[in-house]
């Protein structure tokens, strides 16, 4: 029985599935783009919501971009994020005015 209590918590520890990426701007509306993790281009966003990060994610600390038409945003990840399925980012748009 201790065995399988053991088995199941290395199992829940080391075989993470890495969360969904949203990115949404103060309103809640999606903010499509390209997805950068560690400077390297990953893919697309779909309605602001990137579902394929690879499997290793949630094993370190990462540099994790969104890059669009007009501007390119960066965070930091941490592996405490892979303990929810959906991660937000919340990007702030600032406007200049003429």
């Amino acid at each position: 029985m201790l065995v399988l209590i053991i088995s199941a918590f290395l199992l829940k520890t080391y075989f993470k599935k890495p969360p969904i990426i949203k990115f949404v701007d103060e309103d809640n509306a999606a903010i499509d783009g390209t997805v950068y993790l560690d400077y390297a281009q990953i893919g697309e966003t779909e309605n602001g919501e990137f579902k394929n990060l690879p499997k290793d994610y949630c094993e370190t600390t990462h540099n994790l971009a969104l890059k669009t038409a007009e501007s390119r945003f960066e965070f930091s990840s941490y592996p405490i994020d892979c303990k929810s399925k959906v991660v937000s980012y919340i990007v702030k748009i600032k406007t200049i005015e003429k």
